[in-house]
């Protein structure tokens, strides 16, 4: 099998302390500069300077250069900044850096002579994209909608920088704890916006209790961050099973201890119950998970904060049962190319009257709505492929008789644990904009493959 190296540095110097200590430096200078950027800028409105993004561009560029893996890293630790607008520029920060990225990525395959791997397993996501491009074309706003096709765009770039970089069971376990850096990242960004925000409680324990329902306000508005993180159960507790070293045993225990943190932090409902469906694929024993299940109960029931908004979930609940029993006939209007991205909070502009009278709300907390208002059914079939294809590839991987050895066949089971997770989690959450579904969705596609390379390089089962 060729080699595709992750580093070009060891051509400059051989010296492994030197390539280390480099990369360390481009790594620690480029967080700082980015958490200048939020320190500095905070909130969607306020633009991030040109100069700023000029010195994060360049030092991110040489970590491209450097070490791509690294790089990827990165991206994937700042994907909550994916709303940070350059000043002077119609881009964001993010947009910068999965361009460089890319870039990089494409020189230097055009340069070693070499093709990008993984492309069969896209040709259904290439579909998908060409058919949202003709909705958004003839949509009802075309303006809005070609502008969150070229953020859909972006988020089909980082599937095809992880499908590039990503070759080894390795690099995929290592890819997984930056996504868990990234949660525990926007869990703080979200508190810390709130208590900036609620700096004017009192000390005593009402107004206390207060500050803290108020922080879960503004916490929850990022509840897909829980939502993905319960995505990294099964993978964690798979690592931490086949951990060679109590070091390794440690580093994946925090990460577990992260994840169930956050979730119950942001007391997030979708959360919590795909928390709940993911320890039932877990493969651990039956007295675990009624174990996990119910804490997991018990805990949010307690929790003052979930008790204190109970009414007001409740209401969230039935609104969203309320837009699927709304969801077929405003499909019928427009059922084969749907009224365009974006254009769902906005179709009583459009045309007047399609909404009912008691309908409230702009948001579909739906992935299935969202396709079928705004992109119709022709997208919606061709997103069923993409979903039926990445099923397909982790089932005929699972299903090779007794290849792929304890470990792989446990993380193969994780993996069916997240696909199922992440299907149920749509029903409720729309995340057809956020960034990090791109992440999972080539983590889908890519493991298969990355499984059974690794098998094929070991005779021993690993």
């Amino acid at each position: 099998m060729p080699d595709y190296p992750t580093s070009i540095f060891s051509k400059i110097s051989p010296d492994r302390y030197a390539q280390r200590v480099f990369r360390v430096a481009c790594t620690v200078g480029l967080i700082v500069g980015l958490l200048v950027c939020i320190s500095c800028f905070p909130g969607k409105r306020n633009p991030i300077s040109l100069p700023l993004a000029g010195f994060i561009f360049c030092i991110y560029g040489f970590l491209c250069i450097v070490d791509r893996e690294s790089a990827l890293g990165i991206l994937v630790l700042f994907l909550p900044l994916q709303n940070k607008v350059v000043r002077g520029l119609p881009v964001t920060i993010t947009d910068l850096m999965i361009l460089e990225l890319a870039l990089v990525i494409w020189f230097r395959v055009v340069m070693g002579g070499t093709t990008f791997r993984f492309r069969t397993e896209t040709r259904w996501l290439h579909v998908w994209m060409i058919v949202l491009f003709i909705s958004s074309m003839v949509s009802m706003d075309p303006g809005l909608s070609l502008r969150l096709w070229i953020r859909t765009a972006m988020g089909m770039v980082v599937l095809l920088i992880v499908q590039e970089v990503i070759h080894d069971r390795s690099q995929l376990d290592r890819l997984i704890l930056w996504a868990i850096l990234s949660g525990l990242f926007l869990a703080a960004y979200g508190l810390g916006e709130g208590f900036i925000r609620a700096n004017q409680m009192s000390w005593h324990l009402l107004g206390r209790f207060n500050n803290w329902i108020r922080i879960q306000s503004f916490v929850v508005q990022s509840n897909f961050l829980a939502w993905w993180l319960v995505l990294l159960v099964p993978w964690v507790i798979s690592a931490i099973r086949l951990s060679d070293t109590p070091r390794d045993r440690i580093v994946w225990w925090l990460a577990m201890l992260v994840v169930v943190s956050v979730v119950l932090l942001t007391f997030s409902r979708g959360g919590c119950l795909a928390l709940a469906i993911v320890f039932l694929f877990v493969p651990i024993s039956r007295k675990i998970k009624i174990a996990g299940v119910i804490g997991l109960v018990a805990l949010i029931l307690v929790s003052a904060p979930m008790l204190a908004n109970l009414k007001a979930r409740g209401l969230s609940v039935e609104r969203r049962f309320h837009r699927y029993l709304s969801a077929p006939s405003l499909t019928a209007h427009h059922p084969l190319w749907g009224y365009g991205l974006g254009t769902y909070k906005f179709l009583d502009r459009y045309e007047p009257g399609i909404l009912p009278p008691d309908f409230k709300g702009k948001y579909s907390h739906s992935l299935y709505i969202t396709l079928a208002v705004e992109t119709g059914l022709i997208s919606t079939v061709v997103f069923g492929m993409v979903l039926f294809q990445i099923g397909r590839n982790v089932y005929r991987t699972f299903r090779l008789p007794g290849a792929l050895g304890e470990g792989n066949r446990i993380r193969m089971m994780s993996l069916v644990a997240a696909v199922v997770g992440l299907l149920i989690l749509e029903l409720f959450h729309s995340s057809m904009q956020t960034l990090m579904l791109w992440v999972w969705l080539a983590v889908f596609q890519t493991a298969p493959a990355v499984l059974i390379s690794d098998l094929s390089e070991s005779p021993v089962p690993v």
